[in-house]
């Protein structure tokens, strides 16, 4: 459900913070048994976002796989609490929005302008933060019991 309401929040605020979907990897699909299946489903994600919002195949797919292995990595040496989802996911969105200007800058896909790569990076982290405060508002509960056993 959450999921279905993040592609649905995306599409409406995508002129102004397009890739808060990742940020529901933290929350959603972060099984300690069954990596295999978080890896695939991170890429899926990241191909439906091709599809759907971008105009480079894969691209979003490779971006969210990568995501997702950091995701593992960050969680096996912090806890998992909202501090660690918050700074976890602002570095997240950093590395996104650094990687995709300087891979589509390098393409010569966009020319690299300090000023909106700037601009793009606030407007998303303010958003992003509070679609963070949210659905961990509403998942509170439920991950408390799935991640402190």
């Amino acid at each position: 459900m959450s999921l279905i309401f993040s592609f649905i929040l995306d599409g409406i605020i995508l002129k102004y913070a397009p890739y808060s979907l990742f940020t529901v990897l933290i929350f959603i699909f972060l099984p300690r048994d069954n990596l295999k299946k978080y890896y695939i489903i991170s890429f899926l994600i990241g191909l439906l976002y091709d599809f759907l919002y971008a105009n480079i195949l894969f691209y979003n797919s490779f971006i969210f796989l990568t995501i997702a292995y950091f995701i593992n990595f960050y969680f096996k040496k912090f806890r998992y609490n909202f501090i660690n989802i918050l700074y976890l996911s602002i570095m997240l969105i950093i590395y996104y929005y650094t990687f995709s200007f300087l891979i589509l800058s390098l393409i010569k896909y966009i020319s690299f302008d300090l000023k909106r790569y700037l601009n793009i990076v606030l407007n998303s982290l303010i958003l992003n933060i509070f679609f963070i405060a949210i659905v961990f508002l509403v998942k509170r509960r439920k991950l408390k019991v799935k991640y402190e056993n």
